[in-house]
């Protein structure tokens, strides 16, 4: 009985072996498909990355190019405090206008 435990059934064994051999296979062919679309993938990141350099021109007109637009980014969002504060002032004023507050001195 004990060599019954210890041996098993060599059909069972090889199917089990195939059906192994089947999935590794199958693994192998999903995993090399995954490999491919990751290299196209990043194929086309680099053809991105590429074509964003040539469009920004080369890297000493381009430090100047962000500079420039840094320099323009501070004065718009100065512009924007001040009129944002004048938009809240108006509004309080017509708020106060409206309740009946301010328009009598």
């Amino acid at each position: 009985m004990a060599d019954d435990a210890s041996s098993t059934d060599p059909i069972a064994e090889l199917q089990s072996r195939i059906e192994d051999l089947e999935l590794s296979k199958a693994h192998n062919e999903i995993s090399a498909a995954v490999r491919n679309e990751r290299v196209e993938f990043l194929i086309g990141l680099r053809k991105i990355m590429e074509a964003m350099k040539t469009e920004a021109g080369c890297e000493g007109a381009s430090s100047k190019e962000i500079n420039r637009l840094k320099a323009e980014n501070n004065e718009l969002k100065k512009i924007n405090a001040k009129q944002r504060y004048r938009i809240d002032h108006l509004v309080h004023n017509l708020r106060d206008i409206i309740e009946g507050k301010g328009g009598e001195k």
